[in-house]
């Protein structure tokens, strides 16, 4: 298979990851580092869909087990809803799950369904409603004009509508309607006092008070507009509700160690291949007389607290990294208006290939997504090999490659 692209140090291929694995060579890489789709749709992006994620993560597994050494190692990012699926496809695969990294940061963005506002909009957008009464008044042959005229307003056409916001008056406007009607039907008279009862939320929809003041010359008649507070509950119901949600703020994020069987005895694996330990002087927090590194890191924020919240500063034990919602504009490359929507931060990515690849080796991110783990492979002194489905991708992760020489690297264990 032609590379997208290659150079001394780095391989960047196009296409789906199972068709690219299959062409590399068996234990040809040292270690695995990437952060694959989570299967959760995030941003409605088709490659965050996978129908059977487990046996999916499996099929890549295996190819990934197939080209990395004995002993070497994988990182696998995983979501907090589905890395059990995750870590049982790369287990079935034949990997040893060794540990997980557990990646906390303090500024994510909750994503909950207001459950009051839902119970609300349940009732307040009941189309089925509105459009059982429009297909009845269609039905009698009225027209748009002759309500208006009728009721001294100008939206009949939304009492006709089969699509574009269709609405039911309220009994004060359709009083004004009966003359020129047939007998209406107990179920349309039904829909007309429930609407002036406000029983739909839709009918009692949160208003803005400037919003009122700038309609209300020519629709107050029409629309019963009352004012709340944004975020107020409506109906009984939706208040009883007020509060309650359906997730928590996302706070860390997993990621999966695991590591192919050894041929012999870690000493025999490490000499055979030099893989199969991980580099412990080489990750320690705050430098190579620093602590053990550990399971855990963290970003700034979370530091913060930790050393507000412990004698002697606690954050010490701990790599510290820096998480933004966005990731900054030199982490984040951008082309013709297409950014990746999950950039992990570049030192969080250096500090994860150093922990599991030896000098001079190779790292193989499958997932390549912007190139952070290339980049970060590159800028350790290590060879990386990506493999990206998407082109829109391709031209970000060529800006970031393009740019690497003139990227210091930070880290300073407890503070960055």
């Amino acid at each position: 298979m032609t590379p997208y692209y290659k150079d001394d140090l780095i391989t960047l291929h196009h296409g789906d990851c199972l068709e690219v694995l299959a062409t590399l060579p068996e234990a040809s890489v040292d270690a695995i580092v990437t952060d694959p789709p989570y299967a959760l749709g995030f941003m409605g992006k088709t490659w965050d869909k996978q129908p059977d994620f487990q046996d999916w993560c499996r099929m890549w597994a295996v190819e990934c087990l197939r080209v990395l050494k004995p002993g070497g190692h994988m990182l696998a990012f995983g979501g907090t809803r589905t890395w059990h699926r995750l870590a049982c496809g790369v287990e079935d695969a034949g990997f040893e799950l060794r540990d997980q990294i557990a990646w906390l940061y303090a500024n994510g963005v909750p994503k909950s369904l207001d459950v009051a506002k839902a119970i609300d909009k349940e009732s307040n957008n009941s189309r089925a409603r509105k459009l059982e009464f429009t297909e009845w008044m269609r039905s009698t042959g009225i027209t748009a004009r002759e309500i208006n005229e009728a009721t001294g307003t100008r939206t009949g056409n939304r009492y006709l509508s089969s699509k574009q916001q269709p609405a039911i008056p309220t009994e004060a406007i359709f009083d004004k309607l009966r003359p020129i009607l047939p007998k209406v039907p107990a179920r349309i008279e039904k829909l007309v006092t429930e609407r002036s009862s406000g029983k739909f939320s839709a009918f009692a929809r949160r208003t803005d008070r400037k919003v009122v003041k700038r309609n209300i010359d020519n629709q107050a008649t029409d629309f019963d507009l009352r004012v709340v507070n944004a975020g107020t509950p409506v109906l009984d119901e939706a208040k009883r509700w007020q509060g309650w949600g359906t997730a928590l703020k996302p706070a860390f994020e997993p990621c999966i160690v695991a590591r192919k069987p050894l041929v012999g005895t870690v000493a025999d694996n490490v000499l055979a291949y030099g893989t199969g330990a991980i580099n412990i002087n080489a990750t320690r927090v705050n430098g190579t007389d620093g602590r053990w590194p550990p399971n855990l890191t963290i970003d700034g924020h979370v530091a913060a607290d930790l050393d507000v919240t412990t004698p002697g500063g606690r954050s010490r034990f701990f790599p510290t990294f820096r998480f933004e919602v966005r990731a900054p504009t030199r982490e984040r490359p951008k082309v013709n208006g297409v950014a990746h929507p999950t950039v992990k931060p570049l030192a969080l990515m250096r500090w994860l290939v150093r922990l599991v690849t030896q000098p001079g080796g190779t790292v193989l991110d499958p997932f390549a997504g912007s190139g952070t783990t290339l980049e970060a492979a590159v800028l350790e002194g290590f060879n990386a090999i990506g493999i990206e489905r998407e082109e829109t991708y391709l031209p970000l992760i060529m800006q970031r490659l393009r740019r690497i020489g003139d990227v210091p690297f930070n880290f300073e264990g407890g503070t960055e």
